[in-house]
């Protein structure tokens, strides 16, 4: 997928397998579609036949795939259905494949600005390997990717958290944050997470620490216009720090940056991002590092 966009969101594409935690990513497409005037679509993708299953099954290919059209059918129905009941003219689409590249492609191809995807997978193993739809998507998308959680929240999004570190890739975050708590008027809380508490530092140091952190934040919100309500300072292990932060501060959604891994890295869960994605309860709207102006 080429590299495009920065704060625009104008088409999103809503990917659904029909369980009760897609069906929460429909409340945010209304959501964003209203919010932002775009244009709503929904994908569903089922698992391509394989020549084996012919041989092995003794079914008759004709049958077969006019049993998978009828099912497609039903399914792009569905869909439709869906958008009518929240008022969305839905264009919606099935496809064949894998999920994970059926969904991108499909962004792609539309031009979509985001993705809304549900997290699924709670096991042992599947929080210590990647393997699900949503890991895939959110590793290999040009595009943010908003991820929903199970739990039943309301809508409107009141309350947003933007983690910061001054990576490159924070300033990414904090601007499509401020882009979206405008959007939404929405309070702003910003956090930097401090790791260096294992090293005692003087007073005076730390406060000079905390107040350039304030000083950086202040000047890119003044730059987009909009304020910051809060901004909060804390030590310890970052993904921890904000899992307890948009708890206590009642987050509906967190916005966060992600690094793009190659190879065996793939498979491991290690970033912050990830960390918060597996465990937080809140919202989480995920930039890839390809997103720039």
């Amino acid at each position: 997928m080429e590299t495009r966009r920065t704060e625009k969101i104008s088409t999103i594409l809503w990917a659904s397998d029909f369980s009760r935690e897609s069906l929460q990513g429909l409340r945010y497409l209304k959501l964003f579609a209203d919010t932002f005037h775009a244009v709503p679509l929904a994908i569903h993708v089922l698992p391509r036949i394989s020549d084996w299953i012919f041989e092995a099954a003794f079914v008759n290919r004709g049958d077969l795939f006019q049993e998978m059209e009828k099912i497609k059918n039903e399914a792009r129905l569905r869909l439709s259905h869906y958008g009518e009941k929240t008022g969305l003219d839905i264009d919606a689409t099935v496809a064949e494949g894998i999920a994970s590249q059926e969904i991108l492609a499909h962004a792609e191809q539309k031009g979509a600005d985001l993705i809304i995807i549900s997290k699924r997978g709670t096991s042992k193993i599947k929080k210590l390997l990647i393997g699900s739809t949503a890991s895939r998507i959110i590793r290999r998308s040009t595009l943010p990717v908003l991820v929903v959680c199970r739990r039943p929240r309301a809508t409107p999004l009141k309350q947003i958290l933007a983690p910061v570190d001054f990576h490159s890739l924070s300033l990414i975050e904090l601007k499509y944050a401020l882009f979206l708590a405008r959007a939404f008027s929405a309070e702003l809380s910003v956090t930097h997470i401090s790791e260096i508490f294992n090293y005692p530092l003087p007073v005076i140091q730390r406060q000079q620490l905390v107040e350039k952190a304030n000083e950086r934040i202040q000047a890119l919100a003044s730059e987009a216009g909009y304020p910051v309500s809060r901004i909060i300072h804390e030590t310890g292990e970052p993904a921890g720090e904000i899992i307890k932060l948009a708890q206590r501060g009642g987050a509906d959604l967190i916005v966060m940056a992600t690094h793009q891994r190659k190879g065996i890295e793939r498979l491991f869960l290690g970033s912050i991002t990830e960390k918060v994605l597996l465990y937080a309860d809140t919202p989480m709207l995920i930039l890839p590092p390809a997103l720039h102006d």
